[in-house]
């Protein structure tokens, strides 16, 4: 594989090389990850929302693509924030070429997320060059997909119990119950203060944090970290410890289903959870989602 610019993409009919600015086949990129949308939400997303250049936004990366033959088979990205998203064909090991592209970002790396086998196969290559890379998150995730077809919201709700959309006025409640979570996932705050109420009144106004409170106290949470056209991406649910096993976190998904239907019209949902989180798993099957293959969380830094 040759690594080379964008503006000769004729070399690429040979074999595979890397092409450095995917704008210049933007079609084919958005095609190919499409193809393999269950696990390309994170990419699909960051395109729709921030284009295929880095920008000021922590999500926003230079998109780059793999073409072998003229055709893509693959698509990755290094995000501002250090989180390199990648999504191949899953025929061979990209690992060296994605490496190499990436060292031209000037972007420290602190996380990998893509298909299992995908983010995995590049952890193995750069810690093998980057031996004081240390990861603090490996989670080979569940993946699990709902078609939505018009589910009826069924619930028997107490009167001290009440299920909406957060709004930004919720941002002090939300940010306490969220660190929680992020705390028990082991995973970090990438976010400043500003920036994470930003970030959460943004997603606020856009329908897509749920909240169920009991007697007025935050309980329950859940949200999309990412969607793209007719799909949401489910993330963050969450049920304080001292509040589970009533059926909360089911409770509150029901909504997000639901609203997911009917108001932001999704055909589709995705979600994944880790190996070891059977009890995630017996929610979501309950909720119908059926497992459909694997997906890669790896975070860490530089020693």
């Amino acid at each position: 594989m040759n690594n080379i610019d964008s503006n000769n993409t004729d070399k690429c009919l040979e074999g595979p090389c890397i092409i450095n600015n995917a704008t210049k086949n933007t079609f084919a990129v958005i095609e190919f990850l499409e193809s393999k949308i269950e696990t390309s939400m994170f990419l699909l997303g960051n395109i729709s929302q921030h284009g295929f250049k880095l920008g000021v936004h922590s999500n926003s990366g230079n998109f780059k693509s793999i073409k072998r033959n003229g055709k893509v088979i693959g698509v990755f990205c290094l995000s501002r924030r250090g989180s390199l998203l990648i999504q191949t064909d899953n025929k061979n090991d990209y690992s060296k070429e994605i490496f190499d592209s990436t060292l031209q970002e000037n972007i420290s790396l602190k996380g990998i997320l893509g298909n299992w086998k995908d983010s995995w196969l590049f952890y193995s290559f750069y810690k093998a060059m980057n031996p004081n890379f240390e990861l603090n998150l490996c989670s080979e995730e569940i993946l699990f997909s709902l078609k939505l077809e018009g589910q009826k919201l069924s619930r028997n709700l107490s009167e001290s119990i009440s299920i909406r959309f957060l709004t930004s006025e919720d941002y002090a409640v939300w940010d306490k119950v969220n660190r929680d979570y992020l705390e028990e996932e082991g995973l970090s705050i990438q976010k400043d203060n500003q920036e994470r109420e930003v970030s959460f009144t943004e997603k606020t106004q856009k329908k897509e944090w749920w909240g169920l409170f009991e007697k007025g106290e935050l309980t329950s949470i859940c949200a999309y970290n990412s969607t793209y056209k007719n799909v949401g991406q489910i993330g963050g649910v969450y049920t304080v410890p001292a509040k589970r096993k009533k059926g909360y976190a089911k409770l509150c998904m029901k909504q997000l289903i639901s609203d997911s239907y009917s108001i932001h019209k999704f055909s589709k949902l995705f979600l994944f959870t880790g190996k070891k989180n059977i009890a995630a798993q017996k929610l979501y099957k309950s909720l119908g989602f059926a497992e459909i293959g694997n997906f890669g969380i790896l975070l860490g830094k530089h020693k």
